[in-house]
């Protein structure tokens, strides 16, 4: 949502001065937000009020904001204005550029939802046509971005499409094609002529900003197509933090406060959703019962067989109308899939523009082969990284290994605060053929902090370090004999907590050969396991070092 508010504030100033310039300033005293930006709130406060009635909303908002920047478009003014305001066969990218929260609040609705939203001034085909492919477009957008995360590149935007929001508009996304130059400096303000050029713009992007700038620097309706691409941009590419407490310093309170509230509520049902797992072949869990708000957003592919199984006769039923069932066996057979969850699949492919189940095909082959190939992957590193952990802790003795091979915490029980009477200890070595000491720099932040403060008190016998912390020093004892390894000093610096001296014992009988770069690395390694942090790179720093020293020693023999 805030990122049709971004693309309507910085296209603002230019749409009734086009620019081609892409290197534009973003953010002016001459910006500000406009109609487009007050309905996007209108359609989001609906949402959050569980109506709707969009309707109602936008001309609640659009009467509160009577003069906006830009103002409102003839007839729709007529219709702000009216006691009794009726559709009125607009096919205006009006209806596009205001979707937008229904693609963050909606999952399986989607079609519905968009078209709603857009009949009640926009019930022109068109006008409806351009709000749904808005919000499939953000489905999709949704859906690479959480394939690929931070390694969602140009090139994978471009081959993969967004093949639901362009197939409203193309058959076969791979023939969509749109020829920028024939739009630049052309006020188009329907929707056929916007929506598939802000869809065009998003697909050939490399961020939210560029996409943005190639939407203004168009030279057309700057504002809205800025607004439309910005919609799909942001769940591909996301927003950068400075641009959002940008755009929001133009917004006022109670505009601001709907969009924070729907970003907040938005934000909890995606937490929720990652409670869900991904269908992949017979590997499959169903998603709980009693979770039924995790269910109703699950966009999923074990949300799409629950939903397949429990509605199978009437999703079976539908398939009928669409295309004759053989058609339909044939290609859920070769998928290995249950007839009815190809059919809930293809609900979320086909729009009544397909001809074929072509589409249905492609679709699995991109996408489903993907979803297999990425779990295979996450499933190798998960074990990878399970092996290298379960080394890492019984070769250096902390916790509980016993519990690590059943997939729990090794670590104890945090909730006692361990204090130095709580195992019997020796103090650190004074001498310095036992002892060495070396200034430090390693930074703890206050979360992992109140982690180490709890200490540690061993549970089992395998478990070789006993730890307590007080307000100055963090110190390691070997468990068995009680001998003090690490003694180090740490203080507050800004929000942060720093280690600043180390003293390590070195007495050979108890901790082998004499090595201050291993003796450091192995601390360091304590201290983020201990927290329950990504401990792989210490563990390679600590074997890298005795690898050194193995070398020194070998050469000096």
């Amino acid at each position: 949502m805030l990122g049709a508010i971004i693309g309507d504030i910085v296209g603002s100033r230019w749409e009734f001065s086009p620019t081609n310039d892409y290197n534009f300033e973003l953010f002016s005293d001459k910006n500000s937000f406009t109609d487009d930006t007050i309905c996007t709130v209108a359609v989001a406060d609906a949402l959050l009020h569980d109506s709707d009635d969009f309707g109602a909303y936008i001309h609640k908002w659009c009467r509160k904001y009577p003069h906006p920047m830009g103002g409102y478009g003839g007839r729709f003014a007529k219709w702000v204005m009216s006691d009794n305001p009726q559709p009125y066969g607009s096919y205006g990218n009006g209806s596009a550029m205001r979707v937008s929260p229904i693609g963050w609040w909606y999952v399986n609705d989607l079609w519905e939802k968009a078209a709603k939203s857009a009949a009640c001034t926009h019930n022109h085909e068109e006008g409806i046509r351009g709000a749904q492919a808005v919000v499939w477009a953000m489905a999709d957008a949704k859906e690479l971005r959480a394939t690929y995360g931070d390694k969602l590149t140009e090139e994978i935007v471009l081959n993969n499409g967004l093949d639901h929001g362009v197939g409203i508009y193309e058959e076969f996304p791979q023939n969509f094609n749109v020829d920028l130059n024939k739009c630049r400096n052309k006020f188009d303000e329907t929707c056929q002529g916007t929506v598939p050029v802000a869809l065009w713009i998003v697909l050939h992007s490399k961020s939210f900003e560029d996409a943005i700038r190639q939407a203004v620097s168009l030279g057309a309706d700057a504002d809205t197509l800025g607004a439309i691409a910005g919609s799909i941009a942001e769940p591909l590419w996301g927003i950068p933090k400075w641009m959002k407490e940008k755009a929001l310093s133009y917004l006022p309170e109670d505009i601001k406060s709907v969009v924070e509230e729907l970003h907040k509520r938005t934000s909890r049902l995606r937490k929720l959703s990652k409670q869900c797992q991904y269908y992949v072949f017979d590997d499959f869990i169903y998603v709980s019962d009693d979770n039924k708000e995790a269910c109703e957003i699950e966009r999923e592919w074990v949300h799409y067989l629950a939903k397949s199984y429990a509605n199978a006769d009437l999703i079976k039923a539908e398939m009928a109308k669409r295309f004759p069932m053989e058609q339909w066996q044939d290609v859920a057979d070769n998928y290995n899939l249950p007839v009815s969850l190809l059919g809930t699949i293809s609900n979320h492919i086909l729009t009544p523009k397909h001809k074929s189940l072509k589409n249905v095909i492609t679709f699995l082959e991109k996408h489903y082969s993907m979803r297999k190939a990425n779990a295979a992957l996450k499933k190798a590193e998960k074990e990878k990284k399970q092996h290298i952990m379960a080394i890492m802790h019984w070769k250096l003795g902390l916790g509980n290994f016993n519990k690590l091979l059943s997939g729990e915490s090794p670590l104890p029980d945090k909730s006692k605060k361990a204090t130095k009477n709580d195992w019997n200890i020796e103090p650190m070595p004074t001498t310095s053929d036992e002892m060495t000491e070396m200034p430090f720099d390693f930074r703890i932040p206050v979360s992992v902090m109140e982690i180490i403060k709890n200490g540690h008190i061993p549970e089992v016998q395998e478990d070789h370090r006993f730890m307590y912390c007080d307000d100055e020093y963090i110190r390691y004892y070997r468990s068995w004999t009680g001998m003090c390894a690490f003694e180090a000093h740490y203080n507050k610096v800004g929000t942060d907590y720093r280690v600043n001296h180390l003293k390590m014992n070195h007495a050979l009988a108890e901790f082998g050969v004499n090595g201050d770069r291993a003796g450091a690395a192995l601390f360091c390694y304590l201290l983020i396991a201990e927290a329950g942090g990504d401990s792989e790179a210490a563990w390679q720093n600590y074997l890298n070092a005795w690898e050194e020293l193995n070398e020194k020693y070998s050469k000096k023999d």
